[in-house]
């Protein structure tokens, strides 16, 4: 099974050209995501709401869920988020995947980005251990990711959704009054604020 020929390159756009020696530190990989997806769509004379699938290859801000973390941070509902890990071939494998998905249906326009400035910003304090960001519940704890800016600081993220499932068992096999289950976390919520 090969392509159709249906699909089709209709905006372009790349970085300037930069030499190390003289290259200033750049925005964030995310930021460069925006940045060069926006100047694709005004290059193909498409808006924003007319995306409905992105590729991307990995950000120095997000260790996993790539795709997820760039969709939500463009705003984009992606039928169709893929991640390209080939090196120097990450470019073609991109332009293939999004015109299989075309063909297939599953998309009508996709992003390809690929943000590869020299020069990101960095931080003197060293990000904790992905078994970190892991242990906070999180997809990433990297520096600049929005995980770490708006979701880890507002607490243990990872037991909103455990909790959830428990109850719901507990719920089913036992039964229980919901009064009470409320009355156990606002408990909760007060000891935490306390300790």
């Amino acid at each position: 099974m090969g392509l159709r020929g249906e699909a089709a390159i209709v905006g372009y756009v790349e970085l300037p050209p930069e030499r190390m020696s003289k290259a200033t530190v750049a925005p964030f990989m995310i930021e460069q995501w925006a940045e060069l997806a926006s100047a694709a769509l005004a290059d193909a004379g498409l808006a924003g709401t007319d995306v409905d699938g992105i590729v991307t290859t990995h950000l120095a801000e997000s260790e996993i869920f790539v795709p997820s973390t760039v969709a939500e941070y463009l705003g984009v509902r992606a039928n169709f988020a893929e991640l390209v890990d080939l090196g120097g071939a990450s470019a073609a494998g991109m332009v293939w995947r999004a015109a299989a998905a075309i063909e297939l249906g599953i998309c009508d326009v996709v992003l390809c980005v690929i943000p590869a400035r020299y020069l990101t910003p960095t931080s003197d304090k060293l990000p904790r251990p992905m078994t970190d960001a892991v242990f906070f519940g999180a997809s990433s704890n990297q520096y600049g990711s929005p995980q770490a800016e708006f979701e880890i600081p507002y607490g243990n993220l990872g037991q909103n959704g455990p909790y959830g499932q428990v109850a719901q068992r507990y719920a089913s096999i036992y039964g229980y009054d919901e009064r009470a289950m409320a009355e156990g976390v606002t408990v909760d919520l007060d000891e935490f604020r306390l300790s």
